[in-house]
């Protein structure tokens, strides 16, 4: 099977949210941080209740449920945009660019204009499908992006990848439902 894509910075943004959204350490940190920003604005409040300065316990108790109400809004729209940023500032990645990807009964080999790559499939770790792309994740931390956009038979493609997962005993993950929240 081969397929001709071109990847574009909405692709690698996509890739990054849904491995945050899928990082048990992101998600500690997240609840962490949640927890002790709340906490640290009760305290404020509680210590201005105790010292009679209202106005400031006021403040700091709305600030406190602000803090608990919007604090995971806020931490999705810190991480979209630093990985925003992030993607813009690759000067190594040419967007748009025609990779080529073919599947072998052992191997995945992929090439662009610059380089080609071959990966043994036995390095596969996990297959993700979300709405709108395929994330086939390494054992070395790297990753295939393919957007589903690209797939003339989406059906047949998926079809192949969770044989291929079953072949090689790859966790295969469907998340069409995932959004970044």
């Amino acid at each position: 099977m081969e397929l001709t894509i071109k990847l574009q910075p909405t692709d690698y943004l996509a890739f990054n949210l849904f491995n945050t959204a899928h990082s048990d350490t992101i998600r500690k940190r997240r609840k962490t941080e949640w927890l002790l920003t709340t906490l640290f604005f009760a305290i404020l409040a509680l210590i201005f209740l105790f010292t009679q300065i209202m106005l400031l316990c006021y403040y700091f108790a709305g600030v406190t449920l602000l803090s608990a109400l919007f604090y995971p809004k806020y931490f999705a729209w810190r991480y979209k945009k630093h990985y925003k940023k992030q993607i813009s500032s690759l000067s190594r990645v040419n967007f748009g660019e025609k990779i080529v990807i073919r599947f072998t009964e052992e191997q995945i080999y992929t090439s662009d204009e610059n380089s080609e790559t071959k990966i043994n499939l036995n390095q596969i770790k996990e297959i993700n499908e979300t709405s709108s792309h395929f994330f086939i994740m390494l054992l070395s931390g790297t990753a295939l992006i393919i957007p589903k956009s690209y797939c003339k038979d989406t059906d047949a493609f998926k079809n192949f990848l969770v044989s291929l997962s079953e072949s090689f005993k790859i966790n295969y993950n469907t998340a069409t439902a995932w959004k970044w929240k």
